[in-house]
């Protein structure tokens, strides 16, 4: 009799330790790959794209991340019919360095709320355990990203041919590409939240500065034909030129994290 309570008690044991063992994030110390859904940009306005991303951490406080997304106009949510804004393709491509510091201020993580109002308990080992156990699962970062994005207008319209500083020989109508190149650089604070061993929460905000540059694949536009001055076109830029503009981006991605064998 003994020996079936002591091996349901082992049995027990084994149970609870393998219990804790598979809630433990697979993010920490060893190295790990991040599988990323950016679901967002499926509604981003104008041209969304779908988009996933790709995270190796490399290092317990630095990794590397890719992030690719392809769009257009006939998977898009905003194409309510086929002329609603022409025909357009849109690939973007991120990469990301991330810096993950190993000491994180206690009051960035979630605590009883009579931790802050009794100062005895303030200093316990039982708090200074539970924010251990919390650190597992939330890892803020900072980061520096590089991205690039390409849309591409299919249209037609008059341009000019055979131009020369502004002043072309005639103007045709045919069909052309409106291309749109856009570089970017961000600088990124945001966190992931591990929601069990596996599958985390991505959130993050940053600023940056844009370089857009548009042409058009042949000849050069007529101005008395497109207009320039109304909202749309100082939202989302179409005429041919380059200029810089500030960013701000921010977004959420969903993720399962699978740890490497050292």
């Amino acid at each position: 009799m003994k020996r079936y309570v002591a091996g349901l008690m082992l049995i027990c044991l084994i149970t609870k330790v393998s219990a804790q063992v598979l809630s433990t994030p697979s993010f920490g110390e060893k190295p790990s790959l991040n599988f990323k859904l950016a679901p967002l940009t499926i509604a981003e306005p104008y041209y969304d794209t779908f988009e996933g991303a790709l995270e190796y951490k490399f290092h317990p406080k630095y990794s590397f991340q890719a992030q690719f997304g392809y769009g257009d106009s006939k998977i898009s949510i905003y194409n309510y019919d086929e002329t609603w804004d022409g025909i357009f393709r849109t690939y973007r491509s991120r990469v990301e360095g991330r810096y993950y510091p190993q000491k994180i201020r206690m009051r960035y993580l979630p605590s009883p709320r009579r931790a802050w109002r009794n100062p005895a308990f303030q200093d316990s080992e039982e708090l200074q355990k539970y924010f251990n156990e919390r650190r597992k699962f939330i890892h803020p970062y900072w980061a520096v990203e590089l991205g690039w994005k390409n849309t591409v207008f299919f249209e037609e319209g008059f341009v000019g041919k055979g131009c020369s500083q502004g002043v072309c020989d005639y103007q045709e109508y045919t069909t052309y590409q409106r291309i749109k190149n856009v570089g970017m650089i961000y600088f990124k604070y945001g966190k992931q939240r591990f929601y069990g061993r596996n599958f985390f929460l991505d959130y993050y905000v940053g600023l940056g500065l844009r370089y857009v540059h548009i042409r058009l694949s042949e000849g050069e536009e007529n101005p008395n034909f497109f207009f320039t001055e109304d909202t749309f076109s100082r939202i989302d830029a179409r005429d041919p030129g380059s200029f810089f503009v500030p960013g701000i981006v921010g977004g959420i991605k969903l993720g399962y994290s699978v740890a490497l064998k050292k």
